[in-house]
């Protein structure tokens, strides 16, 4: 592509589309096209931008592939918006000023740590609003000069890290996001100052709600954190490991705001620090006082050595604290085709479900325990997400389809049939009996 003012639609495309890297190409728009990843081993791109300005990427589907930004260092303000990506990322280097909405991106998680949803590098002052990415070694990743992001309204479900904000990436907001059943929620690195993280359900990850390791190497940032009303409920919330780094100064983490009239994330009348729940119910918020019913604990919450949340949230009733847990199990996750899968849903606090058996973002089915037959050789991402009144979440698991076997042993012989009574030959009803269930 080296031309402005195209518009492509409709393609399959096996390969990628490129954009001239020397020249710009600007108001193109690449909408409803797919791209199988047929190639992906040697270019695993769909769309691959550089110089690409105020253009249009949407609806789309990508298969092992995905979009590449890179201009340089340029405000480029494309959209990318309404994708399908299955295996494959958005990245963005060097390209700044873009509204990444409404993408779904499901990948496996890799040993080698190269899966990604969205990657930004570089990358500064972009809108990245309801998006669903799962499947991930980082769902959003945002270092090297990556900051000024608005990170809202996103569901990030079953990746190893959510969202990660490393190496001079200031001045990033996270705000109102679904953050469930990663391993990590939010990863804050080294030199990511004025950070604001207010809003969200960080609920049900394995190890950490929030890794902290800030300290300011290269840049001396004065600027401190602000994370308030958000709702923890983590077996470990947060883990501050600055303390023990041997480098840099610390930078702050504030935990709370002032108290102010507002409606807080656990449903009280006044906003200031957030609710600190657990799973199993032990969380300070699940068991401190408050007398006057403001919605606001009695006493301070001391996370850590330096990490104080001077007006924690109480709850106010015990069905805001109970959330869905996606969970089921399958007669088997193998088989020749056509494979019969039995489907049983084991999932917790659960109020709907949704089945998608090929994880293309479609609802395949919402019984309970339902039976799907795959036909086609392959290996399918099955998706279940279970939702009640206090969010949703969802579990990934593989299935494997094989090529159906050959069928060896039976040799079927021709034999005439005639109404010619003559030509008819009584046999005795014992042999004849031997002789069905006897197969050549």
């Amino acid at each position: 592509m080296s031309a402005s003012n195209v518009f492509i639609s409709g393609f399959g495309i096996q390969e990628y589309i490129a954009t001239d890297i020397n020249q710009e190409v600007q108001y193109c728009i690449f909408k409803h096209n797919k791209f199988p990843g047929i190639n992906s081993d040697v270019n695993p791109i769909g769309i691959d931008a550089g110089n690409c300005f105020n253009c249009v990427f949407s609806d789309n589907i990508f298969s092992n592939s995905g979009i590449t930004l890179n201009a340089g260092g340029d405000v480029t303000n494309v959209t990318i918006a309404n994708n399908t990506i299955k295996g494959g990322s958005i990245t963005l280097g060097g390209s700044s000023e873009n509204k990444i909405l409404n993408n779904f991106i499901s990948n496996i998680i890799s040993d080698n740590g190269e899966s990604y949803g969205l990657n930004l590098y570089e990358s500064h002052d972009n809108v990245i609003i309801n998006n669903s990415i799962s499947g991930c070694n980082y769902a959003i990743l945002m270092a090297f000069l990556t900051g000024g992001n608005n990170v809202s309204n996103n569901t990030l479900t079953s990746n190893r890290r959510a969202i990660v904000i490393d190496h001079i990436s200031p001045g990033s907001e996270i705000k109102e996001n679904l953050i469930s059943n990663n391993d990590i929620g939010i990863s804050i690195g080294s030199s990511c100052p004025n950070t604001l993280i207010t809003g969200n359900r960080i609920q049900l990850n394995r190890d950490y709600g929030i890794y902290i390791e800030q300290t300011s190497t290269e840049i001396p940032f004065e600027e401190s954190n602000l994370i308030y009303n958000n709702l923890f409920n983590n077996t470990v919330n947060v883990f501050n490991n600055t303390a023990e780094l041997q480098f840099g100064d610390p930078v702050a983490t504030i935990w709370n705001t002032a108290k102010t009239p507002g409606t807080s994330i656990a449903g009280g009348h006044y906003l200031g620090g957030n609710l600190w729940a657990k799973p199993d119910g032990t969380g300070f918020s699940q068991n401190c006082n408050d007398w006057d019913g403001d919605g606001i604990c009695d006493s301070i919450y001391t996370i850590s050595m330096n990490d104080i949340d001077y007006l924690p949230l109480t709850t106010l009733s015990d069905q805001q604290l109970v959330f869905p847990v996606a969970d089921f199990d399958t007669n088997v996750t193998s088989g020749n085709i056509p494979l019969s899968i039995l489907f049983t849903d084991l999932s917790r606090n659960a109020t709907s479900r949704s089945w998608d058996f090929n994880n293309d973002g479609n609802t395949d089915s919402t019984d309970v325990n339902p039976v799907y037959v795959y036909t086609v050789p392959g290996t399918y991402t099955v998706n279940l997400t279970v939702s009640n009144a206090n969010g949703t979440v969802s579990r990934l698991s593989a299935i494997t389809a094989l090529p159906a076997p050959p069928i060896d042993g039976f040799v079927l012989k021709e034999t005439q049939i005639t109404v010619d009574k003559s030509n008819q030959i009584k046999s005795n009803p014992t042999l004849c009996l031997w002789k069905q269930n006897s197969i050549e």
